[in-house]
């Protein structure tokens, strides 16, 4: 993948990468800052449902808080979550470094025969936090809020649930960010 935190100046453009184009960009992906935003992901779930909202996300369930289960039957779930966590890097990743203008002016200059494209780059974080709040709100408030009907969820448990992956895609959309900038 090309170095998405260089930058280099065409004219009063200000741009992320060094003469790339969009096609690498969307292909490329930065597998440390996924890895480092799953394990976000995992201490942020671990600490919301446990320490913040454990009893009150156990009594929605109907299950005691004090009793634990047994760690096999939790290998499963992790999996899943694992896995559940690893796509939504990957996909949050590549809606990021798609509000990226600098890179869509790259990619615009070279269709319209190199003809320069004005775009200048806000800071990255910027980029993450959009992109977090984007799909939050595009996917996971969408799932959560049909769940309270179809599934006689609670608003507690709404409450609970969006917030949780608010909270969540905005540590791993500032940790992609970062790394998207070469921070």
């Amino acid at each position: 993948m090309p170095s998405a935190g260089s930058s280099m100046t065409h004219g009063s453009v200000t741009s992320m990468a060094d003469d790339i184009n969009l096609a690498d960009y969307m292909t490329g992906t930065d597998w440390l800052g996924i890895g480092l935003s799953v394990v976000a992901a995992f201490l942020i779930g671990f600490v919301w449902f446990t320490f913040l909202f454990g009893k009150q996300w156990a009594k929605e369930f109907g299950m005691d808080s004090a009793e634990k289960p047994p760690a096999k039957s939790m290998l499963g779930p992790l999996a899943k979550d694992l896995f559940a966590a690893l796509l939504t890097a990957y996909v949050l990743w590549h809606s990021i470094v798609s509000f990226v203008p600098s890179i869509w002016a790259d990619h615009l200059s070279s269709v319209a025969g190199n003809a320069a494209v004005a775009a200048e780059d806000a800071a990255m974080w910027t980029y993450g936090f959009w992109g977090a709040l984007f799909i939050w709100l595009g996917y996971f408030v969408p799932v959560s809020l049909s769940r309270t009907g179809w599934e006689r969820r609670s608003w507690s448990w709404f409450g609970i649930d969006v917030g949780y992956h608010f909270v969540k895609l905005v540590a791993m959309g500032q940790i992609l960010a970062a790394f998207a900038s070469g921070a």
